[in-house]
């Protein structure tokens, strides 16, 4: 609090890390009291590690195996969806809180959908994402064909070119497709009403009109990254030019940000979308990098520091697990997006953003993000 207060007085950040806290007299520390269920103190200390292992619950192992037995289930319809809770409070015999076990939807070896308990909140997202789309698929016909539409010819394999094989792309392309159509991608179990009211909407429009224009907007990013490596390559390819190798390699580890391999996995069709705006411009910057290095140069020190924060918060993510990491993720990502949109207000500024942005708004979301990280 006081952090945050020295903050909005005077716009001066002290890291949590720098307070003398081990320095701190007992007057001002937390008093700490561990009771049981009768409010009986079974110790107290200015020290929490202190109060660890006085009376340890049963292992949450024990604890999670009993709840799959009252609620998972090897095969799973869209009327069991019906009461299906979001998250399943994990109880001790005391009745004391010890975590959360998540109702997934998982696709089985045989491609039935199963219900699953997991403790992890991510994974749990990821397998329902794919179990939704399965679940939905299950009500129609002719997915293969639907497949072969919805698909990369091997004869344009430039456009896929370094992010997967053939057989791959294409996999993740239509679990993409399916995952937009029926607002799976956030892996949010959906009530029965919801499920029923969307597959009627996609049953009485189509799954190939539902799709084209997802598969469209992503063909169209896909060719306009093609046009941006080109660009690079064409530049590094000159014999005059004032551009170094460290300068081509950023600039296709700018593109490699835009659009990581697995950009289907990572990405909803909105930011697909607004990645098609990034790439462009990427080539206008490699355009007048070409004619002023310099200039270029000493723009390209206006993002370095952000794209240092953005790389600590990566690290620090990597390292986190648990049933907060989804909402961690949020404000990072947002970040993302509002640095993306800066390098376009430097770079580019003819395209516009989408938004108002500056180093102080970044700066400002940078804050918010170490106290809810760091």
């Amino acid at each position: 609090v006081l952090e945050d207060c020295i903050y909005q007085r005077f716009r001066i950040h002290i890291d949590r890390h720098s307070w003398p806290i081990a320095a701190m007299p007992d007057l001002y520390r937390m008093r700490l009291c561990l009771v049981d269920s009768r409010e009986n103190i079974l110790k107290i200390s200015r020290n929490f590690a202190d109060l660890i292992g006085i009376s340890a619950p049963p292992p949450k192992n024990e604890i999670v195996l009993e709840l799959k037995k009252q609620w998972e289930k090897s095969t799973i319809t869209f009327p069991d969806l019906e009461g299906l809770p979001q998250r399943i409070p994990l109880k001790t015999a005391h009745n004391t809180l010890s975590g959360f076990a998540f109702p997934a939807l998982v696709v089985e070896k045989k491609g039935a959908v199963a219900l699953r308990l997991l403790t992890d909140e991510e994974e749990s997202r990821k397998k329902t994402s794919k179990g939704l789309v399965a679940l939905y698929l299950s009500n129609f016909q002719k997915i293969k064909s639907l497949k072969k539409d919805f698909s990369v010819a091997q004869s344009q394999w430039p456009l896929y070119e370094g992010l997967a094989n053939y057989e791959q792309f294409n996999a993740d392309l239509f679990n993409f497709i399916m995952e937009e159509i029926f607002a799976a991608r956030h892996g949010t179990v959906p009530d029965k009403s919801f499920f029923e009211k969307k597959l009627g909407e996609v049953k009485a429009q189509g799954l190939y009109n539902a799709g084209k224009p997802i598969f469209d907007a992503v063909i169209a990013v896909l060719e306009t990254r093609r046009e941006t490596l080109n660009c690079i390559a064409k530049y590094e390819g000159m014999t005059k030019t004032g551009l170094t190798p460290e300068n081509f390699k950023e600039f296709r580890s700018q593109a490699y940000k835009i659009m990581p391999p697995d950009f289907l996995n990572q990405y909803d069709l909105q930011k697909i979308v607004k990645s098609r705006r990034y790439l462009k411009a990427l080539c206008i910057r490699i355009e007048r990098a070409h004619s002023s290095p310099g200039r270029d140069a000493v723009k390209a020190t206006l993002i370095v520091p952000h794209e240092d924060r953005l790389a600590q918060c990566e690290e620090k993510l990597s390292h986190l697990s648990g049933q907060n990491l989804f909402e961690k993720k949020i404000p990072v990502e947002e970040y993302r997006k509002m640095l993306e949109e800066y390098k376009l207000s430097i770079f580019a500024q003819e395209l516009k953003t989408a938004f108002p942005i500056s180093a102080k708004r970044l700066d400002a979301k940078w804050q918010e993000i170490k106290r809810i990280i760091f």
